[in-house]
């Protein structure tokens, strides 16, 4: 394999490699919400409002499980992680993000949305990230009967959280192909077109619509590569970093 890593490089890191001769590929842009900025106010957080009033109607609540995770909770979060592999028809893959690993959650701060019962409905793993006063998570899942808006809800939760941890920015992930104003190469325009207008990617704008309710800051992302057929590992690093 001749790709750096399977990580994604800054813009601000493309001379770096370009002067030692590699090419470099655009793949996406990045969402990162500067939660010093992040509010509820004003018309464009119309639905998030509306969605956070739904939830809280409806009687549930977020609830922030410290390490070390108690094993019943785990248990809790398993099944609910089972059902939303199995409606959603996915696999978890050993080289991507989202694996339910029972020994790393144990030792993670895990948000629930939990009914008056107690019953979990949805959860978020938060991780650690490298990036300085950063903070972002892994998998981020759902029961089938959970109700729409309770991952607003959720994320909302996760900001409100970081922010009493005095952490000013999440990084909610890559939005694949997006960001393309003015396409370049043929592979630009070719991503571009496919973003537009083939149906198998719609899924990717969803993508990037989920992401943008929250208003963060894009930034644009690269792969570096030495030969073309490196490129047959884009697949690989879509499904390692891509978050919900």
């Amino acid at each position: 394999m001749n790709l750096v890593s399977l990580n994604l490089i800054p813009e601000a890191s493309l001379k770096t490699y370009t002067e030692i001769g590699k090419k470099y590929f655009f793949l996406g842009q990045a969402a990162i919400v500067d939660l010093r900025e992040f509010h509820l106010e004003g018309q464009n957080r119309k639905s998030l409002r509306n969605s956070l009033k739904k939830i809280t109607d409806l009687g549930l609540q977020s609830v922030v499980n410290e390490p070390p995770v108690r094993d019943g909770l785990l248990q809790q979060i398993k099944a609910v992680s089972d059902q939303w592999l199995q409606e959603t028809s996915r696999k978890e893959m050993l080289f991507s993000q989202g694996i339910f690993l029972w020994d790393e959650l144990k030792n993670q701060t895990i948000i629930t949305v939990e009914n008056s019962e107690g019953k979990i409905l949805a959860f978020l793993n938060i991780i650690p990230d490298y990036a300085k006063n950063e903070s972002t998570y892994d998998l981020i899942r759902k029961t089938d009967d959970a109700p729409n808006g309770i991952i607003d809800f959720m994320m909302v939760a996760l900001f409100n959280y970081l922010k009493s941890k005095e952490i000013n920015y999440v990084d909610l992930g890559l939005a694949p192909m997006s960001g393309i104003e003015n396409p370049q190469t043929i592979q630009e325009k070719s991503m571009k077109y496919a973003y537009e207008r083939v149906k198998s990617f719609s899924h990717y704008k969803g993508l990037r619509d989920f992401k943008d309710k929250f208003s963060p800051c894009w930034h644009n992302q690269y792969i570096v590569f030495t030969d073309d057929y490196d490129l047959i590992q884009i697949p690989r690093i879509l499904a390692k970093v891509i978050k919900p």
